[in-house]
């Protein structure tokens, strides 16, 4: 029996040591914490020197420090409830004016003034009273009874989070002040009963139950006690899996052994109920121990930044909330989040959170409008949120209204370029759709010009035949003018026709191998003939073998028609240049000339239909359609053509043709 007081009591010695050490170290500086931890030493204190003075001997050191020590945990105590509840308003005068009346009845007790004659008899501290002691008495009851006081006035006017570690706090306190002062003051006090001096302080016990679970489940003193769930998790699974499979085991075999005829299906209903029940019991004792094992700790800086990343990643509204209630399950370890789009004010905000059942409801406002509010349910480990918690909260609340409202702009911006794109699309179909009738147009106009002329061509011819000489040479020169307007008015037909053909896609294109080459050096050959009677230098630079896929004649056309230009418009030195050379995937061939130039404010229309550089009216006249239609040839084979000129020093047209 002996052995099992003493036990106990050197355990709650250690508890109590043990829990006063550890709040001071979570929290050296606050004025809260050092009190609780000499309050909490004090009673281990009390409790070693009664023991040690009935156990030990040198009993009037021992009973007169366990004296000293119930003095201190007395003072400490109120200081504590005092300190925990009027922060605000304690001072350096406060502190000496509260430790005075303890510090008195200190020295009193190394004098007889509290306790003389201190002896044991049958494991009981017994002593006579000193004068002082009817004074220690109303001293204790007084600061007892006004720590509970200032603690159950605390209590009346918190709310939340703050109510809640009060009550264990006064829980813990009444539990361990009450019984205390019944077997270590009333007793001895008033009834001269001392048998029960030693076992006062144990109901400490209590206190350090209580005030260990407020720090655990509701960071009481600021504490944050952080058990992740881990190898202790795992060894305590393992142990009642093992457990659980060891009784079906000793089933089974109890069942093989009266029904031995059924050993087969024994084993196999024991395989199956294993396999089957064993994940059931880890999902219930995961969901039992999420209250232990679910305290994790989040860097808040970490958690600000990943929370950040998250709004200023996405860009759709859905994309932003899924993504940061998935960000915010994770840090905060919370069972649901919501968010409730157009809540008007707080009063609907807490109405809205009543009814959800959320632990912790906040308002998402961009200035003065409220665009919604964010709802968190319970944490996993049925923690209350902290201030940390409400306070990162808080700023991502405000970061993600301005994201919210930036989705909601770029949702508007997105459905206006959709309309937008839709209505260019119906207008890129109807203007398509009007470009394919006018090129229509164009082929049934030049189509049915084309007959009309080549008879008004034969008649005049005709004409001129039959005209009587002396006549013919009075009108001939009329004559001429009219055949030639009838010439020019039918090649402008050919070629609209040709073009309209080309856009139209209806002028046969082919698509075969073409030695560009050979093409090329086939037309300057031909070209040598004519350049060579009008006193132009023709030089060429051809590469061999530069193939491309395309439509031979259509190229020839093109060739012809820049090379003719060239010519038309030659001046200066009187020479043209043609090269063509590979350039990784495609062939490029130049035409530069010495010709007349073309001014830089006509380059960028020159391969418009119908235009003409008006410098160009004193050399031949063309259609307007020769460049427009090297342009669309071009383009048909998925190339590109440049222009650079210069007046009076010459033009260079460049030609990228892919060669796949």
């Amino acid at each position: 029996m002996i052995f099992l007081i003493l036990s106990s009591a050197f355990l709650v010695v250690i508890l109590n040591i043990g829990l006063g050490f550890f709040v001071w170290l979570k929290n050296k500086k606050n004025l809260n914490n050092i009190f609780f931890a000499v309050f909490s030493i004090s009673i281990g204190l009390w409790i070693l020197s009664s023991y040690l003075a009935i156990f030990w001997g040198n009993v009037n050191f021992f009973g007169r420090l366990g004296f000293i020590s119930s003095i201190a945990t007395i003072s400490f105590l109120f200081l504590f409830a005092y300190i925990f509840s009027y922060a605000e308003i304690f001072s350096i005068k406060k502190f000496i004016l509260i430790l005075f009346p303890p510090i008195i009845f200190i020295i009193f007790s190394f004098a007889d003034f509290m306790v003389k004659n201190i002896r044991i008899e049958n494991y009981h501290l017994l002593g006579e009273f000193g004068p002082a002691y009817p004074y220690y008495r109303f001293f204790v009851i007084f600061y007892v009874f006004s720590a509970i006081f200032i603690l159950i006035k605390k209590y009346f006017k918190s709310s939340g989070f703050e109510k809640i570690q009060i009550k264990y706090i006064f829980l813990g306190i009444g539990l361990f002040a009450f019984p205390t002062m019944i077997t270590n003051l009333i007793l001895p006090g008033f009834l001269n009963i001392r048998d029960f001096n030693a076992f006062g302080p144990l109901f400490s016990i209590f206190m350090v139950g209580f005030i260990s679970y407020a720090i655990v489940r509701h960071q009481l003193l600021d504490i944050k006690v952080i058990i992740q769930r881990g190898i202790i998790y795992s060894i305590l699974l393992a142990i009642i899996v093992g457990f659980y499979l060891l009784v079906i085991f000793i089933l089974e075999s109890i069942f093989r052994e009266i029904t031995s005829s059924a050993v087969i299906f024994s084993a196999g209903l024991t395989v199956v109920l294993g396999i089957f029940s064993v994940p059931i019991i880890e999902k219930y004792f995961r969901r039992l121990t999420d209250k232990i094992f679910f305290k994790d700790k989040y860097d808040y800086s970490l958690a600000l930044h990943e929370l950040s990343s998250v709004l200023n990643k996405n860009l759709e509204t859905e994309k932003i909330l899924s993504v940061a209630f998935e960000k915010i399950r994770k840090i905060f370890k919370v069972n649901e989040v919501d968010f409730v789009m157009n809540v008007k004010d707080d009063e609907e905000i807490s109405n809205v959170g009543k009814r959800r059942g959320a632990k912790l409801a906040l308002p998402v406002r961009l200035e003065n409008e409220t665009i919604g509010a964010l709802f968190l349910g319970e944490k996993l480990s049925g923690d209350h949120y902290s201030g940390e918690d409400i306070t990162l909260l808080k700023t991502f609340s405000h970061q993600a209204a301005v994201a919210l409202k930036k989705a909601e702009l770029y949702e508007k911006v997105k459905k206006y370029s959709k309309e937008l794109e839709e209505k260019v699309k119906r207008r890129t179909a109807k203007i398509e759709k009007l470009q394919i009738e006018q090129r229509q147009v164009m082929i049934d106009i030049s189509h049915s010009l084309q007959t009309p002329l080549t008879v008004i061509k034969g008649e005049l011819e005709f004409i001129e035949k039959q005209l009587p000489k002396n006549f013919k040479e009075k009108i001939g020169d009329k004559l001429n003018i009219f055949g030639k307007s009838i010439d020019g008015v039918s090649k402008l037909i050919y070629d609209l026709l040709k073009l309209a053909k080309l856009e139209s896609q209806e002028d046969g294109f082919e698509k075969e191998k073409v030695d560009l080459s050979r093409l090329l050096e086939n037309l300057i050959e031909y070209f040598n003939i004519i350049v060579e009677n009008k006193k132009i230098l023709l030089e060429s630079r051809i590469a061999k073998e530069v193939y491309i896929v395309g439509d031979e004649r259509k190229l020839e056309e093109l060739i012809i028609n820049l090379l003719s230009n060239a010519v038309k418009y030659i001046a200066n030195d009187r020479k043209i240049f043609v090269k063509l050379y590979k350039s990784g995937e495609f062939a490029k061939f130049i035409i530069e000339d010495t010709g007349i130039g073309i001014a830089k404010k006509d380059l960028p229309n020159i391969f418009n239909r119908f235009y003409r550089v008006k410098e160009f009216k004193n050399f031949q006249k063309g259609t307007g359609l020769g460049l427009a239609i090297c342009k669309t040839i071009v383009e048909k084979h998925g190339g590109k053509i440049k222009v650079k000129s210069r007046i009076k020093k010459g033009t260079k047209f460049i030609i990228i043709l892919p060669i796949n």
